[in-house]
Formats: structure tokens, C-alpha cells, sequence
């Protein structure tokens, strides 16, 4: 007799259509981004370069969301035959493609991130490493491609033997490869390198210098504040008396006044005269001072902004590395003891991961200005345009 397929939770079913719903949701976002980025001119000039990339894919990540996790649930629910066959067909190739491109994704958020901190501390290294963003991209790509891309041949699709199991959804069932009994390849490389380079460094490198890079801030924040305040003090006190030593001596080169007339001068001189002086004196530095503070609040609101989105990317694989730990220390009470858990926590970690690709767009638009006004203006120029146009053509 024919086993049924494993029983999934009402949790693991909310889970899965939810991450459905948020998967295209995120295919919306990061496609629009991803437009609004590569018609910036500054895309290849800026922190704009990594975000583009990540974009792209976010994409790949969202949009594989659907065929490989929810079609595996519905041909399950449903019973469906034609679904299982579709699944079986394709889960392979996108799998392994999911998986590299999320390990490149980590990577390529580790070094936006990094830039960002070698722009916080003002290193010397810094312009080195702009210079090579492509190449930074490139390395996280054949890094997971290294790491993940076995993928494609550790897994495979076997025939049930039970002749009750043809034309059902369980005719086929995804199993691990003859390649994985090599203990080289299947303990050392595929358990081990794999899950500390693509799990465990990204996690830990974000969470570090994450951590570095809101220390640094703070304190300089804390030294502006001095400063500014310090300097701001020492200026009107030094106009204050440059502007009295000068009414001082303009008085005693003019005609003597009685006492009434200096009380009046004196009154005119601390009211309105020194406000002037010291109006006139900020104004002609002004546009300077502006230019320097817009510079360092666009610095900041981008650093801000990755610090957000790295933190989302820390929460949603916490489980992940929680798992992955987990499987370290104990596998067998895993599989065995907390099957359950087991199964709805990797429907879990495929959520998470899907949430925090949708994400990333609303958070550049709330913290980054520069972004918001990239976004905004392509929208305004060539996405409205476009909607308008097929709006007319169908009305």
C-alpha cells in the first residue's frame, strides 16, 4: 500500500500562503527598484551599485518562492497529480538556484555594509574599495556559486518502488544523490564548509560590524554635539565683545553724551546692533555650513538605511542559524524526537527570507532621502507616464 505524503501543520500551511502573498509582493517591489536603479546615472558610482545587485536578487529569491514551496504543498493538499509531476520536473533546478542566489545576496550585503563602515571611520582603504565594487559582486556570486552550486547535484528525483504509488503524488520522491556517501564531499564539504561559509560568516561578519558601526556613529554624534556646541558658544561671545569694543571706541571719538543718551546707545547696542553683527556674520557662512550638513545627513541616511537592512536580514535567518547549530550538535533528536518543529521551522526560514527581500524597499524609502527622490522621480517620468498611456489605449 501506497504511504501517504507527510502530514504539514495548519502553521506550515498559513506560513506558506502568507509567504506566497508576500513573495509577489517582494517580485513587485525589488523589479521597481531594480528599474528605478539601473536608470540612475549614479548606479555605478555610488552604494547604489549594491543595492542594485541585491535587488536583482531579491527577485530570483521571490519569484522561485511560489513554484518551489507552494506548488510542493498544494500537490500534497490537493492530491493533485499534474502538480506533483510539474514539481518534480523543475525543484532541482530552482532550488539550487535559490540557494546560491541567497548566499550571494549575504554577501553582497556584507560588503555594502563594510563600505559603510570604512566610510564611518574615514579609513585610508576606502576609495580602494569603491573602486572594486563590481568586483566585490562578482566574488559573492562565485562564492556561492562554490558553496551552493553542488546543490544541483547532490539532489535527485528516484521512482517509488511501490507499484500502489504510480500515477500518484508519490510515483516520485526527492532524495539525496550517490555523491553525498563520499565522506569528503558529503560530511566535510557539504555539511561542514557549507554551512559555516554560507550560514554561520555572514551572519556573524553583519552582526559584527553592524555592531562596530553603530558604536562609531554614536560617538560621533556625541562628539558633534560637543563641538558644535562649544564653538557655537565661543563665536557669540567672541561677536559679543568685538561688536561692544568697537561702539566703546566709536564712542570715545564722538561728542561727549549725557548719561541718558549712553543708557539709550547701550540699550540700542544689546537689543538690535549685536543680533545684526551676529546675523550678518552666520549669513556669509550659511551656504557653506548647509552643503556640509546635507553632505553628512545623505552619509548618515545611507548608513542608516543598511543598518536597518541588515539588521532585518540578522532577524529573519536567526532561525536558520539556530537550525543549522541545532543539526551540529544533535541531527538525530532533530529529525527524530522534533520532526514537526523541524518541517515548520524551514517553512519558517523560507518566509523570514521572503519578508526581508519585500521589506528593503519601504525602508529605503523611509530612511534614505536620496533614494526616495531617485525612486520618485523615475516613477514620475517614465512608469506614470506609461500607466496613463495604457490607461487611454484601453479606455
Amino acid at each position: 500500500m501506497c504511504a501517504p505524503a507527510a502530514e504539514r501543520s495548519v502553521g506550515s500551511l498559513l506560513a506558506v500562503i502568507l509567504g506566497s502573498g508576500i513573495s509577489i509582493t517582494s517580485v513587485v517591489n525589488n523589479s521597481v527598484l531594480f528599474y528605478c536603479l539601473i536608470r540612475s546615472k549614479k548606479c555605478f558610482q555610488c552604494y547604489f551599485q549594491f543595492l542594485l545587485v541585491l535587488s536583482l536578487f531579491d527577485v530570483i529569491i521571490s519569484m522561485c518562492y511560489v513554484p518551489v514551496i507552494l506548488v510542493d504543498s498544494l500537490k500534497d493538499w490537493l492530491n493533485s497529480v499534474l502538480l506533483a509531476k510539474l514539481w518534480w520536473s523543475y525543484f532541482v533546478y530552482l532550488l539550487a538556484l535559490t540557494h546560491v542566489t541567497m548566499t550571494a545576496a549575504s554577501f553582497v550585503l556584507v560588503c555594502a555594509l563594510l563600505e559603510r563602515y570604512l566610510i564611518t571611520i574615514r579609513s585610508s582603504q576606502l576609495k580602494a574599495f569603491q573602486q572594486r565594487r563590481s568586483m566585490a559582486c562578482v566574488c559573492s556570486l562565485v562564492l556561492a556559486l562554490v558553496t551552493k552550486g553542488g546543490i544541483l547535484f547532490e539532489l535527485d528525483i528516484f521512482p517509488e518502488e511501490d507499484e500502489s504509488c504510480r500515477n500518484t503524488v508519490n510515483e516520485f520522491y526527492v532524495d539525496m544523490a550517490a555523491i553525498n556517501s563520499n565522506p569528503l564531499y558529503g560530511t566535510v564539504y557539504r555539511f561542514w564548509i557549507r554551512n559555516i561559509v554560507t550560514v554561520f560568516v555572514p551572519f556573524f561578519l553583519l552582526t559584527f560590524i553592524n555592531f562596530k558601526t553603530l558604536v562609531k556613529l554614536k560617538a560621533q554624534l556625541k562628539e558633534a554635539k560637543c563641538q558644535e556646541g562649544r564653538k557655537f558658544s565661543v563665536r557669540v561671545e567672541n561677536k559679543r565683545r568685538s561688536s561692544i569694543q568697537s561702539m566703546s571706541e566709536s564712542e570715545a571719538e564722538g561728542p561727549v553724551r549725557n548719561d541718558e543718551d549712553d543708557t539709550e546707545l547701550q540699550s540700542f547696542v544689546h537689543l538690535v546692533y549685536i543680533p545684526l553683527r551676529l546675523e550678518s556674520v552666520l549669513n556669509t557662512t550659511y551656504s557653506g555650513i548647509i552643503t556640509q550638513v546635507r553632505i553628512i545627513s545623505k552619509v548618515r541616511s545611507a548608513t542608516w538605511t543598511l543598518l536597518l537592512v541588515c539588521l532585518l536580514y540578522l532577524l529573519s535567518n536567526l532561525p536558520n542559524v539556530i537550525v543549522t547549530a541545532w543539526e551540529f550538535i544533535d541531527i538525530q533528536s532533530l529529525q527524530n524526537e522534533f520532526f514537526g518543529f523541524y518541517m515548520f521551522s524551514t517553512d519558517l526560514v523560507s518566509l523570514l527570507v521572503v519578508v526581508a527581500c519585500a521589506m528593503r524597499l519601504p525602508i529605503y524609502m523611509l530612511c534614505n532621502p536620496e533614494l526616495r527622490r531617485v525612486i520618485t522621480n523615475t516613477m514620475k517620468l517614465h512608469i506614470k507616464p506609461k500607466i496613463q498611456q495604457c490607461k487611454s489605449d484601453y479606455l
